[in-house]
């Protein structure tokens, strides 16, 4: 799958969702963010050790932080810097 058609894919499910036009750019600019990662990884890993090596390498990147306080995921929840 190219990256046009996994974000046009994307698109499709937010919408049938009835997502908000927000949550679409933000879920759009995560995906792409993700491509570009995967991108510099070995083609012999698995999903499951791309998505984690991602996710670990956001708070390296300054992407995340960890955020201490009620939330969606819980008692912690990994959110945009901006958003501390």
């Amino acid at each position: 799958m190219t990256d046009s058609e996994a974000l046009e894919k994307l698109k499709d499910a937010v919408r049938v969702r009835h997502f908000s036009h927000g949550t679409e750019k933000s879920y759009s600019l995560w995906l792409r963010s993700y491509m570009g990662a995967v991108r510099g990884y070995p083609a012999d890993w698995g999903p499951e050790k791309k998505i984690g090596r991602f996710l670990t390498g956001l708070p390296a990147q300054g992407a995340v932080q960890l955020c201490f306080g009620p939330g969606v995921l819980g008692p912690r929840e990994l959110r945009p810097c901006s958003q501390s």
